[in-house]
């Protein structure tokens, strides 16, 4: 009997959630891998392997930078405390 590969996943659209399914896909994938020992990997889960990991890279990139953000909020907090002072 086969060894059962992971289902084809699809990618939700929050970055964390998206982490946490790639990350327990590729887990139960590497399991299947070790069981298998020297059969080849699906070219089709190598393909969503890839789609899952190349879509998480973008939103992560397209992510703004916390620090940035902080720092944003706090040029205007100081700017409107000026203003009402004045």
């Amino acid at each position: 009997m086969a060894t059962p590969w992971p289902r084809r996943s699809t990618w939700p659209i929050p970055i964390e959630e998206h982490a946490t399914n790639l990350s327990t896909f590729l887990r139960e994938a590497l399991t299947c891998i070790d069981r298998t020992q020297s059969q080849p990997v699906p070219a089709d889960l190598v393909k969503v392997i890839i789609h899952g990991t190349l879509t998480f890279i973008l939103k992560v990139q397209h992510t703004p930078n916390l620090s940035t953000v902080c720092d944003a909020l706090s040029i205007m907090q100081t700017e409107a405390k000026a203003t009402s002072a004045a």
